[in-house]
């Protein structure tokens, strides 16, 4: 299955984001006391994207809707016709999914913990929100993308 409107198979932006996470997980120790492999991954991960869009003549857009379609595995199993293509993004949505019930597992065992420190982990995410949304903002993102 390919990604719509990019020509870009989906194997090779699959193997580009593995390829990404570990190249992600390479950083030095200190790196990633601030640069979780994930997030470098996910920034390495979109500018590939992009720059396979650039290569292809297509906007970081387009690319984006291209790499996450809205095509879910479960609309797959109920046969239902006139179906995007899945997208890279789709896959690992899929794969996400199985993670947030084990994270929820997790955080359910250190409850008394996070109610603690809740206040502080949201000073610090804080920030890092808005700037996010101020950057999709400067990137003429559209509000799909950049809240995915």
């Amino acid at each position: 299955m390919g990604a719509r409107d990019e020509g870009i198979p989906t194997p090779i932006q699959f193997s580009f984001n593995i390829l990404a996470y570990f190249t992600a997980l390479q950083l030095p120790a200190q790196w990633r006391r601030f640069l979780h492999p994930v997030l470098a991954s996910s920034l390495i991960a979109v500018l590939g994207v992009w720059i396979f869009a650039l290569i292809r003549g297509n906007s970081l857009d387009n690319a984006l809707n291209a790499y996450k379609t809205g095509t879910e595995y479960t609309q797959l199993w109920q046969d239902q016709k006139d179906l995007l293509n899945l997208g890279v993004g789709d896959l690992f949505s899929s794969v996400l999914d199985v993670s947030i019930v084990a994270l929820a597992l997790s955080m359910f065992q250190y409850r008394h913990e996070l109610r603690r420190h809740v206040c502080s982990h949201f000073l610090n995410t804080s920030p890092l929100l808005f700037s996010w949304i101020t950057a999709n903002d400067h990137l003429h993102l559209s509000y799909r993308n950049s809240c995915s």
